[in-house]
């Protein structure tokens, strides 16, 4: 039985950037912020929780998301010009043009107090 698609000669191991984030209460003036770089669906996303801890959380993983991946290209992209496509289950991932342009792979998670991001 055959796992692998390609000989074990063609894999190239990756480095894999592991970003931990601990979630903080936001002020009002901080809040508006960190929602200047959102898109207009990002917020409808986050003004949909009814509890503003929720609002919080989700306000800072889009935030952080959209700065670690700008910090990742050492800046040749704004934050607030990243763009998403969304799985089955609403699980973001750069837009067709976007990954075409970086070839950045991510993923998100959390838990708690904390925000978990990967990307290579």
């Amino acid at each position: 039985m055959t796992f692998l698609s390609h000989p074990a000669s063609q894999i190239r191991p990756q480095t894999v950037e592991l970003n931990f984030v601990r979630f903080v209460a936001l002020s009002a003036p901080i809040r508006t912020v960190l929602r200047q770089d959102l898109s207009a669906d990002e917020l409808a996303k986050v003004d949909r929780y009814l509890s503003v801890k929720a609002q919080d959380k989700a306000l800072q993983v889009r935030f952080m998301l959209r700065r670690l991946l700008t910090e990742y290209v050492n800046g040749r992209i704004a934050p607030s010009a990243w763009c998403f496509d969304y799985g089955a289950k609403g699980k973001p991932c750069l837009s067709t043009e976007l990954f075409a342009a970086t070839q950045i792979v991510f993923n998100l998670s959390h838990s708690g107090d904390w925000l978990l991001i990967g990307m290579m």
